[in-house]
């Protein structure tokens, strides 16, 4: 099913492993799978490939942890260097691929929010028959300078260290020529070294079909699952269990629509270090992936959605309902230059009573000018707004903060290396 219509009401975040064991069995598996493909009858058919590329960013901005006091904002200007490397091999039926995208972040005077992150993606996809296998593994290690803006937004300054493993195996399977099923299951494992957040594992699952009734029109349905566990400041677990229904459907050349909704249970259970105290508590609610798309012509395209997804808040663990609208628009003005518009609105609050985390908006907004300088050459340059309220968090100035940024990045894309054998 195209990722359009795919829904993935599991946890967002990438995965990291907390043993070093885990990277090297990873490479391990790659070479191993490397050397199979080389080694199968079709390996004449084999092409191979390498794509790298190096990005250079300056930004500034007024309120980096978008505090809510007056005597705790924190202004700098950061630069960013960041270098993808990203290599694999295709057949007619395989295809092994591994990504990789290194940041290095500095700050004028905030030494203190300094990062050096990393993201790999290591994963195989084997075509046979009707069936597509497909299995992927990620590491990130990065802060929550970044990953809590999403989250509580209370921890962008701390700039904690978090790192993520996620593994996993997927398989579609073509019922006929009009019905596809897609299934995959995923085991994720999250870690901050500095203990101050919580660590927790979680198993998802996820089971989908989608149905052609007509070249204009997609019946789709989806079933997820995710059991999520932390022992770390007493134990805290959540089950989930939701349901899509809904459909795709092309309304006219230029305008598409998809709308899936559907119940959803969750269940959590908390207790207090050394089982003191404990509690748990059940909800029934809704969730739902709403999209459509507007594409007058190759130089504008505009596209909206609304999510609403519960899902455990990734840096404390209480469960979230997030309802989020998000707008993407762009208009090539000239053959070399572009107009871009990005914007977010979310809403997060707790279906629990167990609930560790505050109702919270958030509000951002960027619009930008990309410029192709070269075939391999481009900058962008962006100016971005962002707001957040928290409705029963209180401070000597109020329960809102926002901030203003504007930034600029050149970006480098080196000749892609390839052959074939």
């Amino acid at each position: 099913m195209s990722l359009l219509f795919r829904a993935n009401l599991c946890s967002s975040d990438p995965a990291a492993p907390r043993r070093v064991s885990l990277q090297g069995a990873a490479a391990l598996g790659f070479a191993a799978a490397f050397f199979a493909a080389t080694a199968m009858p079709g390996a004449r058919a084999a092409e191979w490939y390498i794509s790298t590329g190096i990005t250079q960013d300056v930004e500034y901005d007024d309120n980096i942890g978008l505090s809510l006091t007056e005597d705790q904002v924190v202004s700098d200007t950061s630069f960013e260097s960041a270098i993808r490397a990203d290599a694999g091999v295709r057949t007619p039926n395989l295809r092994l691929y591994l990504d990789s995208l290194f940041n290095f972040t500095v700050f004028a005077n905030e030494d203190q929010l300094n990062s050096n992150d990393q993201y790999i993606t290591l994963g195989s996809e084997y075509q046979y028959g009707r069936s597509l296998w497909g299995v992927q593994g990620d590491f990130v290690n990065d802060t929550s300078r970044t990953s809590d803006i999403d989250n509580t937004g209370l921890f962008i300054l701390d700039n904690l260290r978090r790192q993520i493993f996620r593994a996993g195996p997927s398989w579609s399977y073509e019922l006929g020529p009009r019905d596809t099923i897609d299934t995959s299951a995923t085991y994720t494992t999250v870690n901050y070294p500095s203990g101050r957040l919580r660590d927790y594992d979680q198993v998802s699952g996820s089971l989908s079909y989608s149905h052609v009734l007509t070249p204009r029109t997609q019946l789709l349905g989806a079933v997820d699952a995710y059991y999520y566990d932390s022992n770390k400041f007493g134990s805290l677990d959540s089950q989930f269990v939701g349901v899509l229904l809904g459909g795709s459907h092309l309304l006219t050349e230029t305008v598409s629509l998809s709308a899936l909704v559907g119940p959803r249970v969750i269940g959590q259970q908390i207790r207090g270090p050394g089982a003191t105290s404990s509690d748990s508590s059940t909800d029934v609610g809704y969730i739902a992936d709403a999209r459509i798309t507007y594409q007058p012509s190759d130089r504008t395209f505009l596209e909206g959605q609304y999510t609403r997804t519960t899902e455990p808040n990734s840096s404390t663990g209480a469960l979230l309902n997030k309802d989020e609208f998000r707008l993407y628009g762009r208009y090539n003005l000239l053959e070399k230059v572009a107009i871009d518009l990005t914007a977010r609105y979310f809403m997060q609050d707790s279906p629990t009573n167990v609930s560790e985390d505050r109702s919270r908006q958030y509000v951002s907004l960027r619009p930008g000018v990309r410029w192709r300088l070269l075939e391999d050459l481009s900058l962008n340059c962006f100016y971005q707004f962002r707001w957040q309220k928290y409705d029963q968090l209180q401070s000597e100035d109020g329960t809102q903060g926002d901030s203003n940024a504007v930034y600029a990045k050149l970006s480098y894309d080196l000749p892609t290396l390839s052959s074939s054998r």
